[in-house]
């Protein structure tokens, strides 16, 4: 458990530096762009402060994804249904791929010890996605058996160990399987997508 907290720790601190300040950086230096511009080139400063404002939303619809992955969606109220669609109509929003979920009943009755970790291995899976692999297309199936998460992306290269050193996603989802009893497999390659299948433990 403490090495699960010091992994999640590592994690969050790597999307806050690699993703949140760097957006933040663009934010200020466009910023400093208007100020002088603003008086020279009016259409030009126009233009830029376009731009500030969708690094701000940027900006703020990363820090929502990680709240939302310390604090997520109420299970109990929405179900694992709920809180998946809710997320994944959130992540098509931001990013503009099309992010699918494909139900089929019936599901497992509600667990929240396993719902959470399914909810926080789709979200890591499908944020991977859209931050390295460039898709068009995500669709996450989820029935009894268990959770697959498949894109057309880029793909990469799974045992890839500095990928795995440099991106701890990997790392994270595979401890949330372990910690249900499920079975995590990672199956891509360059050109070819990535599917991320999650096996639930037979009951």
């Amino acid at each position: 458990r403490e090495l699960s907290i010091v992994s999640e720790r590592n994690r969050l601190s790597l999307e806050l530096h690699d993703v949140v300040s760097q957006k933040l950086f663009s934010l200020m230096l466009t910023a400093e762009v208007v100020a002088e511009q603003i008086d020279a080139d009016p259409t030009a400063a126009k233009a830029q402060a376009q731009r500030v404002k969708a690094l701000a939303r940027e900006a703020l619809d990363e820090l929502r994804s990680l709240i939302l992955g310390l604090r997520p969606p109420e299970l109990e109220r929405d179900g694992l249904e709920g809180a998946l669609r809710k997320e994944l109509e959130l992540f098509g929003r931001s990013s503009g791929v099309a992010v699918e979920l494909h139900i089929e009943p019936p599901l497992p009755p509600p667990d929240s010890r396993r719902d959470f970790a399914i909810l926080r291995i789709v979200r890591e899976a499908v944020q991977n996605a859209l931050r390295h692999a460039n898709p068009d297309r995500i669709v996450v199936g989820l029935t009894a058996r268990g959770v697959t998460v498949v894109d057309d992306g880029e793909g990469f290269v799974p045992a890839d160990r500095e990928l795995r050193a440099r991106h701890l996603g990997l790392t994270s989802m595979e401890e949330r399987a372990a910690e249900i009893g499920a079975r995590l497999a990672i199956a891509s390659a360059c050109g070819d997508g990535t599917t991320v299948t999650l096996e639930l433990p037979a009951k």
